[in-house]
């Protein structure tokens, strides 16, 4: 069997070609046999609409997101949904939209603000169902204890509040403490990094850090290397 990758190429190749015969067969086998490579598949939307067959793209994308479901592919049909948006430029039905909001409904079902941003960001009702997706991804993304950096100069921080109704957060950075900030804005000028990155251990948890150093100095050497990731 070939490699994700090389699905993905011949995937955009035949649409991009207009060979959709070939196209409908490759990504109804890959639906079959490896629903979960989801960039195989999006792929092929890249090839479609290159082509400028946006409503074909569109369709594809409907029947797929809903299939991913059902299979409990969750991320991989946030995905989906997601480039189905950006690809009907936000004109979906009633259906497609619900489809959207279950997509996310499955990612975050344990996030304890997910109703309220929800409400907040207006992917039920607005008609700019890309901006209300893009805002309902960055209110999700943001919970308490999580680390971030701010690369301009205020150096690693972690999230100590969030306040849902207002959509901001207080953050603690290195070199900036109790900053109060929009959700929207931190997502601008700052970057998500990973618990056990080596910034967020010299942040707040220097003594775990020398513990590591005593115990598993190859944890250590892995956390550095996410750090320059």
């Amino acid at each position: 069997m070939t490699s994700p990758s090389s699905r993905a190429q011949t995937l955009h190749d035949h649409a991009s070609q207009g060979d959709f015969d070939a196209f409908d067969s490759l990504w109804l086998e890959v639906l079959e046999s490896a629903p979960q490579e989801i960039d195989v598949f999006l792929s092929g939307i890249d090839g479609l609409e290159s082509r400028g067959h946006r409503g074909k793209a569109g369709v594809y994308l409907s029947l797929l997101v809903p299939t991913l479901l059902e299979r409990n592919l969750n991320e991989e049909a946030l995905a989906a949904a997601r480039r189905m948006v950006e690809v009907s430029r936000g004109e979906l039905d009633a259906e497609e939209r619900g489809v959207v909001i279950e997509a996310f409904r499955r990612v975050y079902a344990d996030h304890p603000q997910l109703a309220t941003y929800i409400a907040s960001s207006g992917v039920e009702t607005t008609t700019d169902l890309r901006a209300a997706c893009d805002k309902l991804s960055t209110c999700l993304s943001f919970r308490e204890g999580r680390y971030l950096v701010h690369p301009a100069g205020w150096g690693t921080g972690i999230v100590r509040e969030v306040l849902p109704e207002q959509a901001t957060v207080v953050i603690d950075f290195d070199g900036k403490k109790g900053h109060r900030i929009s959700m929207e804005m931190a997502r601008k000028v700052t970057e998500f990094v990973e618990h056990e990155d080596l910034r967020a251990l010299l942040l707040d948890r220097r003594d775990e850090l020398e513990i590591l150093l005593e115990s598993d100095p190859l944890r250590v050497v892995h956390s550095a290397l996410i750090s320059r990731q």
